[in-house]
């Protein structure tokens, strides 16, 4: 089962499936599972952000309410608020689309008023706003810094201009254990539910370095 959701997990909770049944990047009681630290990726991504902009840091969230990206954003809005960061006025929505994240990049240009950092909780978005800020001269990871939660190919964002830091979810391989556990079933060298977590990854790039220039005597 793949991007279930909180309907559907309550679904497959009260309906057990006759066959064994593999979740991907969800829990369940009774259900074998991989998915990857949700806490621990969110932990990462709002820490780098309050190392590198302190409490000057803008939170853009996605526009849906999805299981694993609303709970990485709840935990990220909670790490930035323990470090003594303000939601209001520093939370904006965004659809994760390149050209939607392009349009909000515009509009945070056209304020006057970038922050130091900007946190993405997905990857189109920050790619988009990238871009805006390339094309109207900020130096990224020097002006500003962009990073962003991410389950999408890390070729990508290593040739974006500039290479953008991630938080890689580690999505190829959480698959491959899925795929993994529902052949070991299938072949009958599995019968109990087993569980597995996969421990996401910052992968430092030039939009947020590990240590931002400018931040280096702080």
């Amino acid at each position: 089962f793949v991007a279930g959701q909180k309907e559907d997990l309550a679904w497959l909770e009260a309906h057990p499936p006759a066959v064994p049944s593999v979740l991907f990047n969800r829990n369940l009681p009774g259900y074998s599972s991989v998915s990857v630290d949700h806490t621990e990726a969110a932990r990462l991504a709002a820490g780098h952000a309050v190392q590198c902009g302190g409490t000057d840091v803008t939170l853009v969230l996605n526009t849906v309410d999805y299981y694993g990206l609303t709970s990485r954003s709840e935990h990220m809005a909670e790490v930035l608020r323990s470090n003594g960061w303000e939601p209001e006025g520093h939370t904006l929505y965004c659809a994760n689309r390149v050209d939607d994240g392009y349009e909000l990049g515009r509009e945070l240009l056209r304020s006057g008023q970038l922050p130091r950092v900007i946190l993405c909780a997905y990857d189109m978005v920050g790619l988009g706003i990238l871009s805006a800020l390339y094309e109207d001269g900020i130096r990224v990871g020097t002006d500003v810094q962009v990073l962003a939660v991410s389950t999408g190919p890390q070729r990508l964002f290593a040739r974006s201009c500039p290479p953008m830091t991630v938080v890689d979810l580690r999505t190829r391989e959480i698959m491959e254990h899925c795929l993994s556990l529902a052949i070991d079933y299938a072949a009958g060298h599995l019968a109990e539910p087993r569980s597995l977590t996969v421990q996401p990854e910052i992968v430092f790039r030039q939009s947020a370095p590990q240590r931002a220039p400018e931040q280096a005597d702080i």
